[in-house]
């Protein structure tokens, strides 16, 4: 497809939005971002840069105009997927999907409600309000999770092991949630459940199983944890293509999906799988990668296409996709950091220089820091990297490295990395891969 001197204007410039840039540079396209912070990393690398909020969608709309736009990019952001979709609306630009279809599959309630009405299970939810009423509180089982039914990257989530707990959570949940709204969830403990995520592409309506991974999580604390690391392919892929995949499919059918990509988060044991949370864009953990290096196709360059063009691609991609990864084994890892003030940060480019490593996304600098109200959400990451092995055995070798290599230090000379991967869980066959469904 050509688009050698088109015009593209990124919403947001953070870590994450670097690749976009880049792949859009290489691609011919005129780059242009726009965020209110002069200093984010993406307008370092970008032909153009303005300092203008990504909220302000009408001053973004002059720019459109002056700059003679041809389309607008948010890639990662759910907020900024949002005022991407109001801007594309106004000015008449392309995008991939309907508001109908962002709002359903980013919002939490309304992606279980959808599931529900085309039989993809959801995890149980239990009915509760702010005001805590005596007849809901006796139908709780706990721990639950309490959660903000339209926020990311783990804000707002808390767990609880009873109700004294409640308040404080629900009080959390809230001043996270535009539309100050929460969920009352089964919490799906390790004990019992094992977590998975899998990604799609669609393009011309028609849907492909992308990747799927298993999840290893950390606990930060008694109340919250996070993904540390993805494995691929999962365990758990047979299964999934065998009881969860052509329901997902039927429901991005019928909701009018025709292009785009989705990502998909539940548990799974023995009786089957259950989901509580969808993104209908690029997720933090940069899904495109290990598909564009194995399969050959890029979803966010042909997100980029779509931009610019209102088609992702010339031909047809979907039958390219391969969740097995052709017999690859490969890791997404976060590192995350302690409390603290970044003054010394060494061994990054060592990293990258590493046959394995596909990827290594930096998301802090010197003189950032890592405050208490971080703890337990992403905004504690340091960096992401992305790895593909021939197995696992060298997979967790690369890992290891890694950690050796990189230096992350507070003011007082501590190290700030927090070794959250524990390779004696990961090495290990998970519990229901391959049991039959009951």
């Amino acid at each position: 497809m050509e688009l050698k001197g088109k015009r593209l204007l990124f919403i947001g410039a953070q870590e994450m939005m670097c690749s976009a840039v880049e792949t859009a540079k290489k691609m011919g396209v005129y780059t242009i971002v726009a965020d209110y912070n002069k200093n984010f990393p993406a307008k370092r690398i970008a032909d153009e840069k303005i300092l203008i909020s990504t909220s302000d969608t009408e001053a973004l709309l002059k720019v459109c105009k002056e700059k003679k736009i041809d389309g607008v990019f948010s890639g990662y952001s759910e907020t900024n997927q949002f005022y991407t979709l109001d801007l594309c609306e106004k000015g008449g630009y392309p995008y991939y999907g309907t508001r109908m279809q962002v709002e359903t599959y980013a919002e939490k309630n309304n992606f279980k409600r959808c599931c529900e009405k085309y039989g993809v299970p959801t995890v149980p939810e239990y009915h509760l309000t702010s005001d805590l009423k005596a007849e809901d509180l006796e139908k709780l089982e706990y721990p639950i999770v309490i959660k903000p039914a339209d926020s990311y990257s783990g804000k707002g989530i808390t767990i609880c092991s009873d109700g004294n707990m409640l308040p404080d959570a629900i009080e959390t949940a809230l001043k996270v949630s535009k539309n100050k709204r929460f969920l009352a969830e089964k919490y799906m403990d390790d004990e019992h459940y094992d977590i998975i995520t899998a990604y799609y592409s669609v393009q011309n309506g028609i849907a492909a199983l992308s990747a799927m991974v298993d999840r290893y999580m950390y606990e930060f604390g008694e109340t919250r944890r996070l993904n540390t690391a993805l494995l691929y392919p999962s365990q758990y892929l047979d299964r999934f293509i065998s009881e969860a995949d052509e329901k997902i499919r039927f429901m991005l059918k019928e909701t009018g999906v025709k292009d785009g990509t989705l990502f998909i988060e539940g548990g799974v044991n023995a009786d089957g799988f259950w989901f509580w949370e969808s993104g209908f864009r690029l997720c933090g953990c940069q899904q495109n990668i290990f598909p564009s290096h194995i399969n050959g196709v890029d979803i966010q360059e042909m997100l980029i296409c779509h931009a610019l063009t209102g088609k992702m691609a010339d031909e047809n991609k979907m039958s390219l996709e391969d969740p097995y990864f052709k017999g690859k084994t490969a890791c997404n890892g976060i590192i995350f950091l302690n409390k603290g003030k970044i003054s010394r940060i060494e061994g990054i480019e060592e990293i990258k220089a590493m046959r394995q490593v596909v990827n290594f996304s930096q998301l802090c600098e010197i003189g950032d820091e890592i405050t208490a109200d971080k703890i337990g959400t992403l905004n504690q990451s340091f960096s992401r990297f992305h790895i593909i092995t021939e197995n696992k055995s060298e997979l967790f070798g690369i890992i290891e490295e890694i950690f050796k290599t990189l230096k992350v230090e507070d003011e007082n000379g501590k190290n700030m990395i927090i070794n959250t991967f524990r390779f004696d869980e990961m090495k290990k066959e998970m519990r229901w891969a391959r049991r039959k469904h009951l």
